[in-house]
């Protein structure tokens, strides 16, 4: 697994957030595209409860409105697309989704994680 992945899955799973959750139901833990994943601390997540068939674009218009300004979701050092429902990038089965951010300044990403490429690598490590 990806290295930035696991940093703020750890740092985000050591401090949930405490409200009710449903069994279809995930935290989302974005962090701020003005952080950096190693140096960031657990208040710089912006924590949200989301249901798992949810897309990454109803996650990121969301997280967008919210802090003004658009970024880029990534899971680990890709970009995830669009598409990508929450419940497949539950890579650590815990229920907790972990992003960074980086603004977006529309030109396209180098590199991007599909629902497709997602599906195969989770079946492949189950």
């Amino acid at each position: 697994m990806d290295e930035y992945r696991e940093i703020l899955y750890r740092k985000a799973s050591s401090n949930l957030p405490d409200w009710p959750k449903g069994p279809n139901d995930f935290y989302v833990a974005i962090l701020s595209h003005e952080k950096h994943v190693r140096s960031c601390e657990d208040k710089d997540l912006l924590w949200l409860k989301v249901r798992g068939k949810h897309t990454v674009a109803q996650v990121r218009t969301f997280h967008n409105k919210r802090v003004g300004r658009k970024v880029l979701l990534y899971d680990g050092r890709s970009v995830v697309s669009d598409d990508t429902q929450i419940r497949y990038l539950n890579h650590h089965r815990g229920e907790v989704v972990v992003f960074w951010t980086r603004r977006d300044d529309g030109r396209a990403p180098l590199t991007g994680l599909s629902a497709t490429s997602v599906n195969s690598r989770t079946m492949e490590t189950s």
